[in-house]
């Protein structure tokens, strides 16, 4: 399954996601909500290398899930090729 890290540095955040193996995946979505069944897309990027940076877009509400998504050349979700990520505790 694909493996995704949230990393902030306190003024963006981006999420790093990459597939050992999965030479299939040509981009990643993340998506938002709050669970998996109604989550949408917030951004998606193409396949860099092994680790593709998502930039999460300023102003974005990241929701109690938080996931990626690997997609295929056609824009399919591949088998298999969705992991959650821990969305971060809201600063006060």
């Amino acid at each position: 399954p694909p493996d995704a890290q949230l990393v902030e540095d306190g003024r963006s955040a981006s999420v790093f996601a990459s597939w050992n193996g999965a030479t299939e995946v040509a981009s990643w979505l993340l998506v938002t909500g709050p669970d998996e069944a109604s989550a949408v897309e917030i951004a998606r990027a193409p396949r860099e290398r092994f680790e593709t940076e998502i930039p999460i877009p300023a102003g974005a509400t990241l929701g109690a899930y938080v996931g990626v998504r690997a997609m295929d050349a056609a824009g399919e979700v591949i088998g298999g090729g969705a992991a959650q990520i821990a969305a971060p505790e809201p600063s006060s």
